[in-house]
């Protein structure tokens, strides 16, 4: 396996906006003393377990890449699903005994994003439901923020707000990528929101949505114990994250790939919020 392989395996941008969903709950856990070694068993846990659940969902979805054109070891033919199954087998167990070591709450977190992820590769009549399809990523951003944040002791206000904020933010992305995936969904018997409601009310549904958490997300400051940091980059995070949702509307029949791309300026947002949360905790 070469490079390009290993990255699509690995999804290194979807990996990095996940890890940073433990990080921030962890920032934003009690006032108990840090304790960075348990943090960085938890990201190895977490990065077991979701490669996993990757490598899952290329097996299932292997002739649904295939019509969406994405370029794939499997779909492409240059690795084999024997090969794929053994590495499911091998990065379930260890992200299982990793998270066993852990403080009971984080772990029980890591183990039901783990669940939640194999649900949405395995699911198939979950993903035939309009909107639910996106329940298990959603689900298990929130329990990673909500992990991060067992691991110093204690779930704050801070943390649960951040929990559901981000749970709606995963929600609008995953109904933004479909916009670029109609035709293998539709072959994979999915009904995701945008074959339901059309690409145009979608897109519409996604600014207005925008708008809401980017507003609700700069509010935060007036009630959660956030500082400086967060002063600064919650207002960009949330004009970027309106802004991609914005400017998606001007590039709906651009084709697949530009709608993903347009999804990316969305996702740089909620990395944003997620350094503010990060951030702001820090005074």
């Amino acid at each position: 396996m070469d490079l390009r392989d290993f990255c699509h395996l690995v999804r290194p941008p979807y990996m990095t906006f996940f890890s940073l969903a433990l990080v921030a709950g962890y920032f934003n856990g009690s006032s108990y003393p840090t304790k960075y070694a348990e943090l960085g068993l938890a990201l190895s846990a977490f990065f077991c377990f979701w490669t996993s659940v990757y490598v899952l969902n290329d097996l299932s979805d292997i002739d649904v890449d295939r019509i969406n054109g994405l370029n794939r070891p499997l779909p492409r033919g240059r690795a084999r699903p024997s090969q794929y199954r053994l590495a499911f087998g091998t990065l379930s167990l260890v992200g299982i005994l990793l998270s066993l070591v852990l403080p009971i709450g984080s772990g029980i977190c890591l183990l039901g994003c783990w669940v939640l992820g194999v649900s949405y590769s395995v699911g198939v009549e979950i993903k035939r439901l309009p909107g639910f399809s996106l329940l298990p990523p959603a689900g298990s951003f929130s329990l990673l923020i909500i992990s991060g944040s067992f691991l110093r002791g204690e779930i704050t206000t801070a943390a649960s707000f951040l929990s559901a904020v981000m749970f709606v933010l995963v929600s609008i992305a995953g109904n933004v990528k479909d916009l670029g995936d109609v035709a293998g969904d539709r072959y994979g018997g999915r009904r995701t929101i945008a074959m339901t409601a059309g690409v145009k009310t979608t897109a519409l549904l996604n600014v207005l949505t925008s708008v809401i958490i980017g507003g609700l997300v700069v509010l935060s400051f007036k009630f959660l114990p956030l500082g400086f940091g967060f002063a600064v980059l919650s207002p960009l995070g949330s004009s970027v994250l309106v802004a991609g949702s914005v400017d998606l509307l001007r590039h709906l029949e651009s084709g697949p790939a530009e709608i993903r791309r347009r999804n990316g300026l969305q996702a740089a947002g909620a990395i944003v919020i997620m350094l503010a949360y990060i951030f702001g905790m820090a005074g």
